[in-house]
């Protein structure tokens, strides 16, 4: 099992990346034993921070 130590301090460390082509229906092929996470937009919106 992989996991970080003192001495190897970012052997497991978290990825980003983008998904290039996606649409309403797609299939990603994952690594095993991973731990995954998708922050998809349901549209595209404008963001406007209030002060």
């Amino acid at each position: 099992m992989d996991e970080n130590s003192f001495s190897n301090q970012n052997k497991v460390a978290p990825v980003k990346s983008e998904l290039s082509n996606a649409a309403e229906q797609m299939q990603v092929t994952l690594a095993p034993h991973s731990f995954s996470t998708f922050d998809l937009a349901l549209a595209q919106s404008k963001l406007v921070a209030e002060m």
